[in-house]
């Protein structure tokens, strides 16, 4: 298999499965196809594979601001794949100008949240008795 390949087919796993498996993956790899391209039927069972992995990985560290962004990118990529593919033009503008609007507040939210540091906790107040 050649080198361009298997960082290909790496680059869908997270980085800690990289360093645990990777080596192996492409061992095995290289002994079934050799020096041959990796056929489509390979590939994207491994890159169905990878998202696995990294979506297990998400699920260690739920409720993030980056699991959010994740999904929100996720949901995006399928609503505005789906529109442009099957809608008319307005409906595709109308759709480009929501998913703008989206994206600038999510933008100023990723901003505010690394420029202001987090509120301090509550006290209760002082009753003075």
């Amino acid at each position: 298999m050649n080198p361009r390949d298997a960082k290909r087919v790496l680059r869908w796993y997270p980085a800690a499965w990289r360093r645990r498996y990777g080596q192996e993956l492409i061992a095995m790899l290289d002994d079934t196809h050799g020096e041959d391209k990796l056929p489509l039927r390979v590939r994207m069972p491994l890159v169905g594979s990878g998202l696995i992995e990294r979506i297990r990985l998400l699920h260690k560290r739920p409720r993030t601001y980056t699991t959010y962004s994740i999904g929100c990118a996720v949901v995006w990529a399928v609503i505005l794949a789906t529109v442009f593919t099957h809608a008319g033009d307005t409906t595709r503008h109308t759709f480009a100008v929501f998913f703008g609007g989206w994206a600038i507040g999510w933008l100023s939210a990723s901003i505010a949240r690394v420029v202001y540091p987090p509120p301090k906790p509550r006290t209760p107040a002082d009753t003075g008795s």
